[in-house]
């Protein structure tokens, strides 16, 4: 375990954005030698980019639980880890203070179908967008998300579009868990 840590202080010394080629990235090699790795989390800030889910989504296809809040990973590193890449079995994803736009959210819950944990802060208006797109389009039924338990963030603006809860619960019938706060969660 010492030896992996000291990998990932060297790694670390390297910010994974800066490399072009992802066989160049620091995390590259250290991410072959745990492809079994199942939980990951990440210290706020410490590691940036697209390039390195990218490299999640290509090396740690047995990962159930990542925790990676503010690394400034936008839809771009989330087609990476699971789109593009094999990352399909997760769990519980945190994406808290990362550029994830709607489009981000909407891949994550079409390509993780066991996902239950999902936060992020603006996941209620994207939910909710998401039911109102296939409301609009009289889809003959709405997509089903596994999601289970969902921590819910004042937005922006300080109020949420009238049903927007009705919404999201028409596209994830199995939460069974929520909690609603003013502000994001600290990381």
């Amino acid at each position: 375990m010492d030896s992996f840590c000291n990998e990932l202080d060297n790694a670390e010394q390297a910010d994974s954005n800066d490399f072009e080629d992802i066989k160049t990235n620091p995390f590259h090699q250290l991410l072959l030698n745990i492809p079994n790795y199942d939980l990951m989390h990440i210290p706020p800030f410490s590691i940036t980019g697209d390039n390195f889910f990218h490299l999640l989504g290509t090396h740690c296809t047995h990962l159930r639980e990542l925790y990676a809040r503010n690394l400034n990973v936008s839809d771009d590193g989330i087609r990476g880890l699971c789109v593009t890449g094999n990352c399909k079995s997760i769990l519980i994803l945190d994406l808290g203070g990362n550029p994830v736009s709607f489009e981000g959210i909407k891949m994550v819950v079409d390509n993780l179908s066991l996902l239950k944990f999902l936060y992020h802060e603006s996941i209620l208006e994207d939910l909710a967008c998401i039911a109102q797109i296939a409301l609009d389009q009289e889809v003959p039924s709405l997509p089903k998300y596994s999601l289970s338990t969902l921590h819910l963030c004042s937005p922006a603006s300080g109020a949420y579009e009238i049903g927007s809860l009705g919404k999201l619960i028409l596209l994830c019938p199995f939460v069974t868990q929520y909690t609603c706060t003013q502000k994001a969660l600290s990381p």
